[in-house]
């Protein structure tokens, strides 16, 4: 069992993408691993769990994040029962995925694709908001109906004007929807940090499109792989569709 300490941002190890969903420190299982024998697994919970506790007394900390391996159905059933899944990491291959696209995306587009502008932003940032915030399946949800998203959105906006790292989607001059990147230059992957259909625009394969230009980029940088987080039905249906696999889910679990 490895462990760290630390705040929970998009992804531990995409320090840039870190948008204020979760501004507690936690006590974070980041690997484990334990055989299928229903001993050695109650006594390894209960080792993971007086871990915990000795780091609460250390560093005042309420909660545990806790990484669980795709293939780890045992312990998905265990912490799912007391823990809050957070996210289920996903990763695809960038050429892979656009051979994908090409065929799903076959027809020519109605929609224009640029990059974000800083006049678009509080009207991407509103759109952003409500398309979660109606979507009960999303990780975001109860985050963006806090009285600080707007404010931790920002910041995050503000790290994608700055980096150049968005791709707006419109229709006759109207916003539809938007996708956000990061690239670990150091270990040549790309994140795909956050996409979102306005309302108005969903059902039409957008999200596609958008996929596509990311992957597009993710191509010309030479990154072979990409990840992404997501706990909405719609993302998780069309990840599957360009060959998106899950790696681990990740729990919150109260100490």
């Amino acid at each position: 069992m490895a462990t760290t300490r630390g705040k929970l941002d998009f992804f531990f190890q995409f320090k840039l993408s870190f948008m204020g969903e979760f501004e507690e420190e936690f006590f974070h299982v980041t690997s484990c691993y334990c055989d299928n024998n229903p001993k050695a697994r109650s006594k390894f919970y209960k080792a993971v769990k007086l871990a915990a506790l000795d780091f609460q007394k250390l560093y005042k900390t309420k909660r545990m994040a806790i990484d669980i391996s795709f293939d780890d159905a045992i312990s998905k059933k265990h912490f799912s029962k007391d823990g809050l899944l957070t996210y289920i990491e996903l990763v695809g291959n960038t050429k892979f995925g656009l051979k994908a696209l090409d065929k799903i995306c076959a027809e020519k587009s109605a929609f224009k694709f640029s990059r974000m502008q800083k006049k678009d932003m509080n009207k991407l940032m509103e759109l952003d908001l409500e398309s979660h915030i109606l979507d009960k399946t999303s990780r975001m949800r109860k985050i963006f109906m806090k009285k600080n998203a707007r404010k931790n959105m920002a910041q995050f906006y503000g790290a994608l004007l700055k980096n150049n790292a968005s791709f707006v989607a419109k229709e006759n001059g109207k916003l539809a929807g938007d996708i956000a990147y990061f690239v670990d230059p150091k270990n040549k992957w790309g994140l795909v940090a956050a996409i979102f259909v306005a309302k108005d625009f969903q059902g039409r394969g957008l999200s596609f499109e958008l996929y596509k230009q990311v992957l597009t980029e993710f191509k010309k940088k030479k990154l072979e792989l990409y990840i992404g987080a997501t706990t909405t039905v719609g993302v998780l249906a069309s990840a599957a569709k360009i060959g998106r696999i899950e790696l681990k889910r990740v729990y919150l679990v109260k100490i």
